[in-house]
């Protein structure tokens, strides 16, 4: 054999979770299984950042994201490690709840029944500096893992083929950290030093500089720490107006940016430019934030707007502010898609994501066609779920209480998304519209009723498969099973 004597194989596939349709498709791709199936490899990568200005439901987003992964996996552990000292348990039960919501699960479980159950837990920077996490947490042991991992010792199986393998891509059950805020994380070294000078002393300047290179000195462990473990970061970063900058210029915007698509006008409070910009398998950033408010419906008494999607309740309420905000994001670091991708998201202060409710959303609004629904005057009709109606006043409810106008939303935005933005996609899988999705399957002697039942979008790990149970069954799988003749689900009933 050529080479070095003692040369190792690397890993070639990494496996990515998939939690929001959107954000799937735009930070990933598919694989074809074993099974003659596909499967998206997209979402939830090693190094995760999420950023914005306040108030732009960042923190929100991730906590969705953990325990999406959580519910949807049955991963082993997560955790947050709080460095401002001002999340607490309701604000965590939200995130749990607004991921249940998305999976119609309602068992009664929490938060706090995972801590309980040592699956999650949950410490902030007063009871834990934040050198003492990173050693605790991850540093030591990453090596057990990867040794557990080399001895094949409670792995388990995804659905991606591993080609150098010769098998499906193998890794140990998955961790997964949150850091809220990385701008607020400290050690006690530099806290220590903080603490005896004086607000607004020169010293404060270097303590600050000292800062800065301990954070980045970490980060820069995270990439290959963080993957030889099968850990997974999440992390939030506040932007901030880059003042020195421009006062460095002139009192003009810097034009020296971070990255493409941020100006030099903001910046990343209190995180190295370097590891924010070169380290992150993907940085999404809140760029617009405004009500989600219905068209002339100002209220004078209330001095507020309609939501733009009521429920029965909330038409009843005499509420002094609209709970409903539309928060832009954009992807302006990639490592597994493309840069500059934008998706709108759809939030409540008080109940969090809305997963299905965003679909709707960027099918009836970001689009600029009817494509997957007819209207008839206020009502709409998705194409892969004939029969079931529903208006702009109804379909926040009726999402919650229909699991199948939930799974027809799903595959109808993955369809649109691919159409638009997979400059990849054959002509022949681009071409179907869902309303030839529907004909073509059904011509073909599958059984919708028993695909929106029993089937869902994301991969599972192999351990979770159950005879009878819900299967994977991808929008891309659809469009092969509509067009070609050698994809062929298993586990779905066809007619002869």
């Amino acid at each position: 054999m050529a080479g070095p004597a003692n040369q190792v194989v690397g890993e070639v596939i990494r496996p990515r979770f998939n939690v929001y349709t959107i954000m799937d498709h735009a930070l990933g791709g598919y694989e074809r299984g074993a099974d003659g199936l596909y499967y998206l490899n997209g979402g939830f990568a090693h190094i995760m950042g999420f950023s914005g200005r306040g108030n732009s439901f960042k923190s929100t987003l991730l906590d969705f994201c953990i325990f999406q992964i959580m519910l949807r996996y049955r991963a082993a552990w997560g955790s947050k490690y709080d460095t401002e000292v001002s999340a607490a348990l309701d604000r965590l039960e939200t995130g749990y709840l607004s991921a249940q919501r998305a999976s119609g699960i309602e068992d009664g479980t929490s938060v706090l029944s995972m801590i309980d159950e040592g699956r999650y837990n949950f410490v902030a920077s007063d009871m834990l500096p934040g050198e003492q996490y990173y050693s605790d947490y991850i540093r030591k042991e990453i090596e057990k893992r990867f040794s557990d991992y080399v001895k094949k010792k409670d792995v388990r199986e995804s659905p991606f083929p591993d080609p150098v393998r010769r098998q499906n891509k193998m890794m140990l059950d998955p961790w997964f950290y949150t850091i809220d805020s990385l701008s607020e994380f400290h050690t006690s070294d530099i806290e220590g030093k903080h603490a005896k000078t004086d607000v607004g002393d020169s010293d404060q300047n270097i303590l600050n500089a000292h800062d800065s290179l301990q954070k980045s000195n970490m980060m820069g462990r995270w990439p290959a720490g963080l993957a030889r473990g099968h850990m997974y970061m999440g992390f939030v970063v506040h932007l901030a107006d880059d003042m020195g900058g421009a006062m460095k210029n002139g009192g003009k915007p810097s034009a020296d940016k971070l990255l493409d698509d941020i100006s030099g006008e903001l910046k990343f409070s209190n995180v190295p430019r370097r590891a924010i910009s070169f380290l992150t398998n993907s940085l999404i950033v809140a760029t617009k934030t405004g009500e989600l408010k219905a068209d002339s419906s100002y209220d004078a008494k209330t001095a507020t707007n309609e939501p733009m999607y009521p429920t029965a309740r909330s038409r009843t309420m005499n509420s002094s502010a609209n709970d409903l905000k539309l928060v832009r994001y954009t992807q302006f670091r990639a490592k597994g898609g493309p840069t500059g991708v934008k998706f709108e998201l759809i939030f409540s202060q008080s109940l969090g994501f809305f997963y299905h409710l965003s679909l709707w959303h960027y099918i009836s609004k970001t689009l600029s066609s009817d494509y997957g629904y007819t209207r008839s005057g206020a009502n709409y009709e998705l194409h892969l779920l004939p029969g079931v109606k529903f208006m702009r006043t109804t379909i926040r409810d009726m999402i919650d209480e229909n699991p199948r106008l939930r799974r027809a939303l799903e595959i109808t935005a993955a369809m649109a998304y691919m159409r638009n933005n997979f400059h990849k996609l054959e002509i022949k899988y681009a071409d179907v519209a869902p309303d030839m999705l529907y004909k073509a399957i059904a011509d073909k002697g599958w059984d919708w009723d028993e695909i929106m039942d029993n089937t869902v979008e994301y991969w599972m790990f192999k351990d979770q498969e159950e005879k009878g149970g819900k299967r994977t069954l991808t929008a891309m799988s659809l469009l092969a099973m509509a067009v070609d003749d050698d994809c062929v689900p298993k586990f779905l009933t066809r007619k002869k």
